[in-house]
């Protein structure tokens, strides 16, 4: 229609017509309001003084102009001056509510309820008109009594209003107008959409106890969930009335909602809920979960038979397009553990738990194994609802450790740590930006754990987000406290940012009445997915600045750390909560579960590691139930194993590995030393079979070094003997065992035989001897010549070797043949050997002093033996102490003790093993070490030096 036809309309309606011109007049209008200029043509309808006369038109008795005018009523409606004006000036709201006592048509009833929504969404006040001025208009009434007929069938009774008026039927209403009093569909969802609009603060009580729409809403979810159960009719009529539902329960959070819906006049509408978690989901959550706040008994809110539902759902893959990885199965997962994480989730816990519901989460568990998105959320989510004491108390959660939870975390655990049990500790030196943190430990490469307390650093746990799901303004991460951490999965908030289902509709009503306007579906705020808080921040905020979020492969990478750490966080309070339990439960000492834990404080995992799991690990090494299973695992060695440092304390990583170890050993140290762990561990050495005793002995070392304690354990409890039996066995050349050996040896006393150089300041005499240049003087006036095994001959003088030496001195002088004779035959010398030894003679070596001799260790320990045999006890001390201060190494020691044992000499032969035992070296060379010993042949002999040391120690 051009515009001069609209405005020339405009112009005729403020003149008097006949009917049909007036009819011509208004359809010209109607089309004007509602084509793409509304907006301009409803401004021109008003400024020409029109909106009156239309509102004045509602007096006609015509059916075809009533539609006409409240059709066009609807659009102006929409602008907020045409609104107020119609309501103050031309109060119209008498002409609707006197339209609504007289006529019952579908048509005419459509469009007024669409009105009075359109007046409320652009004045909020009106509602409250509306209800102070109920008893004049029944407005509310008449609009709650065609639902309920419409709910009950009873369209074709007569209609009574408040005033017992009874309705006058106009006389130009003719049988076809009769015949659509019938309410459709969509004026079913415009009346919805009133009472919905109608609805604030100020109105909410009126209209639920007063006017009872609660009760009307519940009457038809009564009616229509059969219909969509057969044949998924009526979908949208449902899923407004859910949602307006909710809306009323939102705003008047009480018991009398509940006593509405369960006294409707068609029966029990709550039951409809459990039907309806199909079709809406999300809603049926929500209604449950605001009125289980309320309830009175623990039958009002049927929370079994939801959850059945949601279980009976989910346990079948099939039943989503794409099995678990579908989006709606993990909607249907945060539904279903939303509700049973509720407080008042108590009073249905039996009957839920036998819906099969922990089955169903282990069964969601084991199959979201892959590294996506998808699968970790899920993770987090039932990890979450595991840990949640109003569906799981200790009972249950016994049940849970029963059917192997345990081992579900650690498999869990392998997408963030991987499976691999052993610690690689390298990693690059880093400087440490915070000199005074650990300035308490001193700077050395091999550090052995002390026992003294040292301060801790680590703050308990974050307290517990607390949820307020019905509240409008309290929920969302910004009402968490300063100190909690970000909302994780697992603790959605679905109730924020509420946004109504029939928002978006038609404000004016079509000739086909039965056409219902499009709904937009609520979205769902998933929660935040900020990263936990951790000591590591600054290397996390430095990787987060590196990332470029324009690389779709970063960004993922991101998303999926952020959500390992909010899985990480979910798993490790959850074994907090089985740690707490009493009594405790045993099946949390678990050599995989609590190694990946220790894994996560490598420094390849910093981004990972928080102060939970140091409090969860600290809570579990100080519980004494648990020292016992701990020292049967690898926990104390691994644990142990942090203490061995390779860059020194001034490395940042080194030094955080450092005081986590302390941290942790410490705990153990004090059940050991103040708590009842020395009993415990005595009597399982008494009592306790072989097995168990091997697993017990060697972490006695790591946790304690006060030697009472240790002496009690391995002297008068026989510990010693397990440990030197142990070490006998091909299996006990384990590296724990070797380190537990060597550390026990340190807690007893027994000194580095190196050590001992430096007690005499340090200072040695450096021989510069050189066997190759090694002849006899030109001005020899006697000279003798050795002849050896491989036929070689060596010269020396007579009277020099006579004279240095009493042994040589009787050889060649005394009455032995050899006095006479000048080639002397010497056996099992050889050469390097002889010309050495008559070298270091000519030197008047002071067995005080330190002497470095700078010649191969083979010769000089055959030299060793050449003054021991011909009594030259003082070259023979120097030598070996030159041995002990300069020879003695990792590398070194299978030698010097095979010589030791096979030249019957026994020279250093103790502190060979002493050396071997407090050297300082690092782990590998030690380990190395051993196995060359053992390779030897001499694992007895060895042994039983071990033993003997040990024991001489402990007695001193």
């Amino acid at each position: 229609m051009s515009e001069d036809y609209y405005e020339s309309a405009l112009s005729s309606l403020l003149k008097e017509q006949d009917r049909n011109r007036l009819l011509k007049i208004l359809n010209e209008i109607r089309k004007g309001v509602e084509g793409p200029n509304r907006k301009e043509n409803v401004k021109k309808l008003y400024e020409k003084g029109c909106l009156i006369h239309i509102v004045r038109k509602l007096q006609e008795p015509h059916f075809d102009i009533l539609n006409f005018c409240l059709s066009i009523l609807g659009y102006c409606c929409m602008e907020r001056v045409c609104a107020r004006e119609a309501v103050k000036k031309f109060n119209l709201l008498q002409y609707l509510g006197h339209l609504l006592k007289h006529f019952k048509q579908n048509s005419i009833q459509g469009r007024i309820f669409r009105i009075i929504g359109n007046l409320c969404d652009h004045w909020e006040r009106l509602a409250n008109v509306i209800i102070e001025k109920e008893v004049q208009l029944h407005i509310i009434a008449k609009i709650v009594s065609s639902i309920d007929k419409f709910a009950t069938n009873d369209q074709n009774e007569t209609e009574s209003v408040p005033d017992n008026e009874s309705e006058k039927t106009p006389k130009s209403e003719t049988n076809s107008e009769a015949a659509q009093k019938k309410m459709s569909e969509g004026t079913l969802m415009m009346a919805l959409r009133a009472l919905r609009k109608l609805l604030n603060s100020g109105t909410v009580l009126p209209l639920i106890r007063d006017c009872h729409v609660v009760k009307v809403l519940g009457s038809l979810l009564i009616k229509f969930t059969p219909l969509w159960e057969s044949t998924k009719e009526h979908e949208e009529v449902l899923k407004t009335t859910l949602n307006l539902i909710f809306e009323y329960s939102t705003r008047h959070q009480t018991y009398d909602i509940i006593k509405q819906l369960h006294t409707t006049s068609k029966g029990n509408a709550m039951e409809c809920l459990e039907k309806l978690v199909i079709l809406n989901p999300l809603i049926v959550m929500k209604i449950s979960v605001t009125l289980g706040e309320v309830q009175k008994s623990k039958s009002d809110i049927p929370f079994a038979e939801i959850s059945r539902t949601f279980i009976q759902i989910l346990q079948d893959p099939s039943n989503f397009e794409c099995g678990r990885a579908d989006p709606r199965h993990s909607e249907y997962l945060k539904y279903l553990c939303f509700i049973i994480k509720q407080p008042f989730i108590c009073s249905s816990r039996e009957r839920i738990l036998e819906c099969n519901l922990i089955p169903m989460l282990f069964s969601i568990l084991n199959d979201c194994k892959s590294d996506n998105e998808a699968s970790i959320k899920n993770q987090i989510i039932v990890i979450s609802t595991l840990k949640s004491r109003y569906i799981f108390e200790d009972l249950q959660r016994c049940i849970l450790l029963k059917n192997g939870i345990v081992d579900i975390l650690s498999d869990l655990l392998d997408h963030i740590v991987g499976p691999d049990l052993t610690l690689d500790t390298k990693h690059r030196f880093r400087a440490k930006k915070n000199n005074d943190e650990f300035n308490c430990l001193s700077g050395c490469k091999d550090y052995v754990f002390p026992v003294t307390c040292i301060s801790d650093v680590f703050q308990e746990p974050y307290p517990k987000r607390c949820l307020s799901p019905c509240s409008d303004t309290s929920s969302g991460p910004s009402c968490s406290p300063p100190c909690s951490p970000a909302m994780s999965l697992g603790d959605v908030d679905f109730f924020d940012n509420e946004s109504s289902d029939s928002d978006n509709y038609s404000p004016v009503c079509s000739d086909a009445e039965g056409e219902s306007p499009a709904l937009s579906s609520t979205v769902i705020d998933e929660g935040a997915t900020d990263e936990f808080e951790n000591e590591r921040s600054k290397d996390s905020n430095h990787v987060d600045e590196q990332a470029d979020a324009s690389e779709p492969s970063k960004v993922r990478q991101r998303s999926i750390l952020s959500l390992k750490k909010q899985l990480l966080y979910e798993i490790v309070n959850l074994i907090r909560v089985f740690v707490l339990m009493r009594p405790v439960p045993m099946e949390l000492n678990s050599s995989s579960l609590l190694i990946k834990l220790l894994k996560l404080f490598l420094p390849s995992n910093k981004l990972l590691c928080t102060r939970d799991t140091v409090n969860v690990i600290k809570l579990i090494a100080q519980t004494p139930e648990y020292l016992i299973g701990l020292m049967q695992t690898d926990f104390v060695m691994v644990t142990h194993s942090f203490l061995s440092i390779s860059h020194g304390i001034n490395c940042s990583a080194c030094a955080n590995m450092l005081k986590f170890g302390q941290t942790i050993l410490i705990q153990l140290t004090k059940v050991i030393e103040k708590g009842c762990g020395q009993g415990d561990i005595a009597h399982q050495l008494y009592r306790a079979n072989l097995s168990v005793k091997e697993k017990l002995v060697p972490a006695i070392p790591f946790i304690t070094n006060n030697k009472k304690i240790l002496y009690n354990l391995f002297i008068t409890c026989g510990g010693l003997d397990v440990m030197i039996q142990l070490f006998r066995k091909s299996t006990g050349m384990q590296k724990g065992n070797i380190s537990s050996l060597c550390v026990l040896a340190t807690r007893i006393g027994i000194k580095n035989p190196v050590a001992a150089f430096n007690e005499t300041g340090g200072k040695y005499i450096d021989l510069p001897i050189d066997i190759q240049n090694y002849a006899v003087e030109q001005n020899c006036a006697t000279v003798v010549r050795f002849k050896l095994d491989d036929g070689t001959c060596v010269e020396a003088d007579r009277e020099f070797l006579s004279e240095r030496s009493d042994y040589f001195n009787r050889l060649l002088y005394g009455l032995f043949k050899e006095s006479e004779e000048n080639e002397i035959r010497l056996s099992n010398v050889s050469s390097k050997s002889l010309k050495l030894l008559l070298m270091l003679l000519q030197y008047d070596l002071n067995s005080t002093d330190v002497h470095k001799i700078n010649v191969e260790l083979d010769t000089l320990l055959d030299v060793i033996v050449l003054t021991d045999r011909y009594i030259m006890e003082d070259l023979c001390v120097c030598l070996t102490t030159s041995v002990q201060y300069f020879k003695l190494l990792s590398s070194t020691i299978p030698t010097i003790y095979q010589w030791s044992l096979e030249s019957r000499t026994n020279i250093l032969r103790v502190e060979s093993i002493a050396y071997a035992l407090v050297g300082c070296m690092n782990d590998n060379n030690r380990y190395d070490m051993f196995e060359n010993l053992l390779q030897l042949g001499y694992v007895e002999q060895i042994a039983d030096d071990l033993h003997q040391l040990l024991l001489r120690f402990f007695h001193s």
